[in-house]
């Protein structure tokens, strides 16, 4: 969540070897958050876009196979300023990116059945009705 993002000391602790990013690896549904190479702190490229050499902290995206079909999981962090350690991109940002687009293209490199957000924001943040617009729309 967002108190994990905002102290560098904590991210460190979660970066390293045996810790949650490296534990959880691909299962890390975080759609919206990029790191450095090195996972340090300090990775806004200082023009308000996305620096492409930054990395997804987890996955941008998981499918989650069960017997009755495959489930999209998508994950974002609300749009914070600068306040993170990490490049946390807008999520109408992400909406734009080419992986966001091409997944939920038609055709789809991959189909799914359904689609699961997970947003660490409140259920009535515009944000939410903006991916729920974007989600449905493509």
């Amino acid at each position: 969540g967002n108190h994990d993002v905002n102290n560098l000391e904590t991210f460190r602790v979660l970066s390293q070897p045996g810790g949650l990013i490296d534990v959880w690896g691909e299962r890390l549904v975080t759609s919206n958050l990029r790191r450095t190479n090195d996972g340090d702190g300090d990775e806004s490229n200082g023009s308000g876009e996305a620096d492409e050499s930054l990395l997804p902290v987890g996955s941008n995206y998981r499918f989650l196979r069960g017997k009755q079909g495959t489930v999209l999981a998508l994950g974002f962090l609300y749009n914070m300023g600068d306040e993170a350690v990490v490049t946390v991109e807008r999520v109408q940002d992400v909406a734009e990116r080419s992986w966001f687009r091409t997944l939920l293209a038609s055709p789809r490199p991959e189909e799914f059945d359904a689609v699961l957000v997970l947003a660490h924001m409140d259920a009535e943040d515009e944000l939410v009705a903006f991916l729920r617009s974007e989600l449905r729309a493509l």
